[in-house]
């Protein structure tokens, strides 16, 4: 979709060393990272909730925004568009929103 939308290709499975902790990124572009969340992981590992928390808490401490999306997302393309160009406008990697292109 990123292609087809001729916006910004990510690095993908970047790894970022913060806090202390080895995280890898589903989706990295400067400023912000991306990350694809199924909620089968929360139900098979109650800790996660926890984990995940401190993982965005350590991105955001370095001044990396974190977007995250979920099948919903992915599903209906406008929505997906929305949520990845707003918050690359907000991290100065896109000037402004353009227009949905289909």
């Amino acid at each position: 979709m990123l292609l087809e939308w001729n916006l910004p290709i990510p690095q993908l499975q970047t790894h970022y060393r913060l806090g202390g902790r080895n995280y890898y990124a589903d989706f990295s572009l400067p400023g912000m990272i991306g990350e694809f969340d199924g909620m089968a992981k929360y139900a098979d590992d109650p800790d996660r909730k926890q984990y995940e928390i401190q993982r965005a808490g350590d991105f955001r401490s370095a001044g990396i925004a974190v977007v995250n999306w979920y099948w919903e997302d992915l599903k209906d393309r406008h929505r997906i568009f929305k949520i990845l160009t707003n918050e690359m406008v907000r991290c100065d990697v896109l000037r402004r929103v353009p227009v949905f292109p289909g």
